[in-house]
């Protein structure tokens, strides 16, 4: 049975991980160890549902490594140095709040430490299982309009007020271009071209 950790009890942690975990524990329970889930975030001293503590080596005492499953929910700025410090304490199963990273140098820092610790990080894609994707995905395996010549993302999801009270992000393309290139990814697979027939706006 596994414990589970978080890092990071923000819009991501406490608003989309958390609630997540609940159905999964409700749906398989065997799955997890009974008892609160942990959580650790500098800037948070409670979170309903949530066993706070006041450091990843506090949570050490009530989340064993070995048998537990971290939820690094912090900025992605702020990713290599969390992501050591659990490593340090022996973490080594990891799902990481998208962008992984921000930049090269980021990536290449996040890839150093899980090739040096043996991490097993998982970044989470959760429109690769929306329903929509795999209706896509069905219209696609189906050929009913044929071969795909286009793909065009548009989204009408204004960012500004949750920017305002919450600057994790420097922009909203931190967070909305990854999702939306891992589906086009995932649609396109092999046919995507050195020029994409796609777009995002």
């Amino acid at each position: 049975m596994l414990h589970t950790f978080f890092v990071g009890l923000g819009r991501s942690g406490e608003g989309l991980h958390l609630p997540s975990l609940a159905k999964a524990r409700a749906r398989e329970p065997a799955l997890f160890a009974p008892g609160p889930v942990v959580g650790y975030d500098p800037f948070r001293t409670s979170a309903e549902g949530v066993l706070t503590v006041g450091s990843p080596e506090e949570a050490v005492h009530h989340a064993p490594p070995r048998s537990t499953v971290v939820h690094l929910c912090t900025p992605p700025h702020l990713r290599s140095g969390p992501l050591e410090r659990l490593a340090e304490l022996g973490y080594r199963k990891i799902i990481v709040e998208k962008p992984l990273a921000l930049d090269l140098v980021g990536l290449a820092s996040v890839a150093r430490l899980r090739r040096r610790w043996g991490l097993d990080i998982t970044v989470t894609t959760q429109w690769l299982d929306s329903a929509l994707t795999r209706r896509l995905h069905a219209v696609l395996r189906s050929r009913a309009f044929g071969d795909l010549r286009a793909i065009t993302v548009l989204q009408n999801k204004p960012r500004f007020t949750r920017t305002a009270k919450a600057p994790g992000h420097p922009t909203a393309f931190d967070v909305e271009v990854p999702h939306a290139l891992a589906v086009v990814i995932t649609l396109a697979g092999e046919r995507t071209s050195p020029r994409p027939p796609w777009r995002t706006w």
